[in-house]
């Protein structure tokens, strides 16, 4: 962000082959000049999110929504959904359903305040950045 570092140690410490590339080579060239010119405050940065298979997130959410703590027919369809995403296949089949995710991720945000007075905000935040 501020000229500093080294992009190809920080591309190659992902261990990921989908980020080194030449492509997000010359986005970070672009983003840094864009930088070291802009305004201070109104520098750019990019984030991403990972697209692996997501057994590990479904599994934490299932442990973090115990019995009793929602309503049974909305737990049940949380847990269904999340089943039916660890049943998806990798890479994705476009012929395949997918899961109502829109639905559990809007419900998950609107009873946020809930879950942590259920929990605690260390918790929820916990479960909330595995999905």
């Amino acid at each position: 962000m501020y000229g500093k570092g080294d992009k190809h140690k920080a591309l190659a410490s992902q261990t990921y082959w989908v980020w080194d590339t030449e492509e997000v080579m010359a986005m970070i060239d672009w983003m840094c000049d864009y930088n070291l010119r802009c305004e201070k405050g109104n520098e750019c940065s990019f984030l991403g999110f990972d697209m692996k298979p997501i057994k590990d997130a479904c599994q934490s959410l299932k442990r973090y929504l115990e019995p009793g703590c929602e309503e049974e027919e909305k737990r049940n369809k949380i847990i269904n959904i999340l089943n039916e995403c660890e049943a998806l296949p990798w890479p994705v089949n476009p012929e395949i359903p997918l899961p109502d995710i829109i639905w559990l991720v809007g419900y998950l945000y609107l009873k946020e305040v809930e879950f942590i007075e259920k929990t605690c905000r260390q918790a929820y935040h916990k479960e909330k950045s595995h999905r």
